[in-house]
């Protein structure tokens, strides 16, 4: 047999088991992306930072692991808290039926909390920033079906405020729906509150207005 031919079986060879590999591998990674779907993350997947590849502590790299193989699942990066060991979460932010991985990036001097949240993709089988919720501080799943809330701190020397808001998920995009603002008004000395709620134009009309005197 002459050696170009031998060479050219060997390729023939080496590309077949290169196909296999990758085939066998799409494979597992889909299957890895049915079971977190399936809730089995419990028991089936660890998240652990990986201190290697952090630049500093407000800068991490989060891996998500299949406890039985070893196998890297995913790996998210973004900004951390300086102690974020127990600050990752498990919830289902977008009600897809996957879960959805969120941690704690920072506080404000209000108290008020920020997150990192990463959207889970049946689509891609890939966990995605989004930047529509990592904006929401102090981000809570609502008990109305669809919405989650989210609520920011303002101090007025004595008189603490601040705003309530409830975002729901309509036709898959994220939607403020309804806010409540508590405010001081100086000018007549009054606590003001105010409601709005999303009109039929898409836009926040102000549904509701009172102001109680000091």
């Amino acid at each position: 047999m002459k050696t170009d031919e031998i060479l050219s079986i060997w390729l023939n060879s080496a590309m077949y088991v290169l196909s296999c590999f990758m085939f066998f591998s799409i494979i597992l990674h889909a299957e890895e992306g049915v079971n977190w779907c399936n809730h089995t993350h419990d028991s089936n997947y660890v998240l652990e930072w990986d201190e290697t590849n952090s630049k500093d502590l407000s800068e991490r790299t989060l891996l998500v692991k299949n406890k039985l193989s070893g196998n890297i699942f995913a790996i998210l990066k973004g900004e951390a808290s300086y102690e974020p060991a127990d600050h990752f979460y498990i919830d289902d932010y977008n009600f897809d039926g996957c879960q959805d991985i969120s941690w704690v990036n920072g506080m404000n001097a209000n108290g008020d909390v920020t997150y990192e949240v990463f959207l889970y993709s049946k689509a891609s089988s890939t966990f995605i920033y989004s930047d529509d919720l990592s904006v929401i501080p102090n981000l809570k799943i609502s008990q109305q079906p669809n919405c989650l809330s989210g609520s920011s701190a303002k101090t007025y020397g004595d008189f603490f405020g601040g705003t309530n808001s409830t975002y729901c998920w309509i036709n898959s995009t994220l939607v403020e729906t309804e806010r409540s603002e508590l405010s001081m008004d100086t000018e007549h000395m009054c606590s003001k509150s105010q409601k709005y709620r999303l009109n039929s134009d898409g836009h926040l009309n102000l549904q509701k207005e009172s102001c109680e005197s000091f």
